[in-house]
């Protein structure tokens, strides 16, 4: 549905690329970006290597943006969020990735997380549905890295 290059500010590179899978039949009741972040919608995002890096770049962003989604919200989520994201990041170890290797994070209806990545078994974050919310609003939601993502994917939204 949509499709996103990730530069690195300072020195302008290419760091990663990331797509993002949707089921179309979820789409019927989501007519803009608004109403597919309010759905619980089964999703793929995948954040594909531009260039052989560490994974602890991608875990980084992900801890800084999540708790930035996180310090927004009540505090009767904080517990819990805290937990999913601590789950998250254990499925994120700090080992190389090479160009072109990719890192999958898949929700489906039940609702636990899924990463993952080549030749590696599942890592499963259980009863992630804060999680699962929440990285969708990383990619599409206001403080969004990837307005090139978004853009595409309001395109594919107006089109059905």
């Amino acid at each position: 549905m949509g499709l996103g290059i990730r530069k690195v500010t300072l020195l302008r590179f290419k760091a990663y690329l990331l797509a993002l899978y949707l089921d179309p039949s979820s789409l019927n009741e989501c007519k803009n970006i608004d109403a597919l972040l309010d759905h619980n919608i089964p999703y793929t995002i995948s954040i594909v290597a531009a260039r052989e890096s560490s994974l602890s770049h991608v875990r980084g962003a992900l801890e800084r943006s999540l708790k930035k989604i996180l310090s927004r919200e009540s505090d009767l989520q904080s517990g819990i969020a805290t937990i999913q994201i601590a789950g998250l990041l254990s499925c994120l170890p700090t080992a190389p990735i090479k160009k072109g290797e990719a890192v999958h994070f898949t929700r489906d209806l039940t609702g636990p997380i899924a990463v993952l990545r080549q030749d590696r078994p599942p890592c499963i974050v259980p009863d992630s549905s804060w999680l699962g919310n929440s990285l969708l609003k990383l990619y599409l939601g206001q403080d969004s890295v990837f307005e090139d993502l978004k853009a595409t994917l309001k395109e594919s939204l107006i089109a059905d």
